[in-house]
């Protein structure tokens, strides 16, 4: 994991503490990586931290929304798996966000 990982998802554990203490706290080293919390508070979290703000949106096989939310300059980035229940997990993080839109259909991309 890349320094600047480790500092986002720090910065993002640190707006929700309580899951991420107790996440620690039952499941381990591992887990403690993985921040989960209410939809609200996420999105809340990174617009206030990041300015990052829903870019995209799509429904998973499961049943979870996947949501990526994004720097308005695509400076940065989130991923978050979201539950039915509206509990969403960090599920990736980086930098330098493109979106790209698809060429018309029969031209080349």
């Amino acid at each position: 994991m890349t320094f600047g990982k480790q500092m986002k998802l720090l910065a993002i554990a640190t707006l929700f503490l309580p899951v991420v203490a107790g996440l620690a706290v039952f499941a381990g080293p591992a887990a403690a990586e993985t921040v989960c919390a209410r939809m609200e508070q996420i999105a809340a979290g990174l617009a206030q931290g990041y300015g990052e703000a829903p870019v995209s949106r799509g429904l998973m096989p499961s049943g979870q929304l996947l949501v990526v939310f994004a720097a308005p300059d695509g400076a940065t980035f989130t991923l978050i798996i979201v539950s039915a229940a509206g509990v969403g997990c960090v599920g990736a993080s980086g930098t330098g966000w493109q979106s790209i839109v698809p060429a018309p259909k029969g031209e080349p991309s």
